[in-house]
């Protein structure tokens, strides 16, 4: 079919139906004005620290915002407005400098509508006035939403001080003596302004504008690398606006890095990506969870092209995390140019068009987050663990002491008319009573004395064993001072060939069961209590079967049987004279 091509009519019904897509708040509109200034200034080759915008807020006296002035000092002629800013869809108009020319440096500015949809969309009027070469120009919206030229200012011929008084910024003092000398000396600026903002999420109120407005994905990395000042109508001096920096988390300073795989399995499907480091994920922790309006904006991945914000998404959207709580701990920007080559960004840059590789994308990211979630769980655990098992160990120093106390008993009763030789070649009994609730003390003269003659060479025969909980204590035979680790698949009484040697058990912290009552009881608990004093009956049974062995020729099933019923027994009855306290108060204090 042979055609004369013409350009296509649109009717202005269709700005009203996109425009419903724009309708920012405030933070977002003044994001999209930033970067319109930014890529003026990056056009003209201006460098980051030359680069000054200010925003100016005129404001009654309860702080609603009643216009918007956002200046740069570049300046626009009319063709650029005829070429540019007049158009609309056009994915090249933030370059354009005219209508036969543009430039070929990447711009901020996607489609060319973010900041002209929230001049027509969010004031009852609105305009951009602008001087460059000697000429004054103002372009803008009335409260019908057409646009046009204001036929008092249309290529009008002016010297900067004119200019100055035309465009009214001299009738603001407090702003025209913040930038006066910036406007003599460089002869060129720009002003976007929109009078009487509509309401949009509490942003026409001064607080929640700049609270949102230094957060916003599309704002916040021009706020971090140019100058952007903040002026108020009541106030004589501008505020430079900063990001608050975000302290890391203690043991995550990170930043934790990955590389996107080039094929992605997503719901089945492999997804064929990019090459390989084409989409780079850089993760960062905060030492606070980033939730509530003082962080509001920052638990979120920026998605990057070359030049800056293509995607932004909340980090609670990307999915569900099964370590949801140190999700709140994260945020993070992604390198990704090739989803803008590729056409995946949206025209406001808020999320990428819907489409199956996006989707694997956010899947990736999720993976991510999810591997630095588990990590950071992991070592909460730890660091619980750490501090249940301190408490532990005062428990466990009362434990050994009882122990000690029943394996006396248990020695004095088998060695009765052999001798009452006790500990490593000693004759000094131990009696007192380990339960604190208990009145009777120990006699002032009596003293823990095992043994008085005693050498380098340990005998485990006749020494009383030492019990230490795996995860707290240090190995006694390895010169690092770190915590001895138990496996979960060991035994819940541990000793090694030397442990045996030397007459030391480890309680294994790292089975199931120990965990369990950890966490969900505490070390304060019962059931934590009663978990120890177990161990330790295993302990003392293991013992009187041990010492049987070396006092018994015959050793039968039998008399191994009745050895463990008797001090078994015999262990309950004193425990339930000392340990009383200990087992049954639901508050104990060692």
């Amino acid at each position: 079919m042979s055609i004369r091509v013409e350009k296509p009519v649109i009717d202005e019904a269709v700005l009203d139906l996109i425009g419903k897509e724009f309708k920012f708040d405030h933070a977002k509109g003044i994001a999209e004005l930033l970067k319109n200034s930014v890529d003026a200034y990056n056009i003209e080759g201006t460098p980051d620290e030359q680069q000054i915008i200010y925003v100016y807020l005129n404001l009654s006296k309860n702080n609603l915002i009643k216009s918007i002035d956002v200046i740069d000092f570049v300046g626009m002629n009319r063709a650029k407005i005829d070429a540019a800013f007049k158009r609309w869809f056009d994915p090249k108009a933030a370059k354009k400098i005219s209508n036969d020319q543009q430039c070929n440096i990447k711009t901020l500015g996607g489609h060319g509508n973010g900041g002209k949809f929230y001049m027509r969309e969010m004031f009852k009027s609105s305009s951009l006035i602008t001087y460059r070469s000697a000429k004054l120009n103002s372009f803008g919206f009335n409260d019908l939403k057409q646009y046009g030229f204001d036929s008092t200012m249309n290529n009008l011929e002016a010297s900067i001080e004119e200019a100055i008084e035309t465009s009214g910024l001299k009738s603001n003092s407090n702003l025209y003596n913040e930038i006066k000398n910036i406007l003599l000396e460089r002869k060129r600026f720009t002003i976007v302004r929109g009078l009487q903002p509509k309401s949009a999420q509490k942003t026409n109120y001064l607080k929640d504008l700049i609270n949102k407005l230094i957060v916003h994905p599309q704002a916040k990395r021009i706020i971090q690398h140019k100058q952007v000042y903040l002026l108020l109508s009541q106030h004589s001096q501008s505020t430079r606006l900063r990001i608050p920096s975000l302290l890391p988390k203690k043991g995550f300073e990170g930043p934790f890095e990955f590389v996107c795989p080039q094929i992605i399995n997503y719901e089945g499907e492999n997804i064929k990506m990019y090459p390989s480091g084409q989409i780079k994920l850089t993760l960062f922790t905060s030492d606070e969870p980033l939730k509530g309006n003082k962080y509001r904006g920052r638990n979120s991945i920026d998605f990057l092209s070359d030049v800056g914000v293509i995607a932004n998404y909340e980090i609670s959207k990307i999915g569900h995390f099964r370590t949801y709580v140190y999700s709140e701990f994260i945020h993070g920007e992604c390198y990704a140019q090739v989803m803008e080559d590729e056409e995946y960004v949206t025209n406001d840059r808020n999320e990428f068009i819907g489409a199956s590789k996006t989707e694997a994308l956010l899947s990736w990211t999720k993976e991510c987050i999810e591997s630095l979630c588990e990590k950071m769980d992991e070592s909460a655990k730890k660091e619980k663990k750490k501090i249940n098992l301190k408490k532990t160990s005062e428990l466990n120093e009362l434990l050994n002491r009882w122990k000690n106390r029943f394996l006396q008993k248990l020695i004095r009763d088998r060695l009765a008319g052999v001798g009452n030789d006790l500990g490593v070649e000693g004759n000094n009994e131990e009696t007192w009573n380990v339960d604190p609730q208990k009145k009777n003390q120990p006699p002032k003269n009596s003293q823990r004395k095992i043994g008085n003659e005693g050498g380098n060479k340990v005998k485990k025969t006749n020494t009383f064993p030492e019990v230490r909980i795996s995860g707290m204590h240090p190995d006694p035979f390895s010169e690092s001072d770190d915590p001895f680790d138990c496996d979960q698949r060991q035994p819940a009484i541990y000793q090694r060939p030397i442990d045996f040697k030397n007459g030391i058990y480890w309680i294994n912290t790292s089975k199931q069961m120990a965990n369990m009552i950890l966490e969900k009881n505490g070390p304060d608990s019962i059931r934590w209590r009663e978990y120890l004093f177990q161990r330790y009956i295993d302990i003392i049974v293991k013992e009187a079967i041990y010492f049987l062995g070396k006092t018994e020729v015959d050793l039968t099933s039998d008399s191994v049987m009745n050895e463990i019923d008797r001090v078994t027994s015999e262990a309950l009855d004193l425990a339930a004279v000392d340990l009383n306290s200990f087992l049954f108060e639901e508050v104990y204090v060692v």
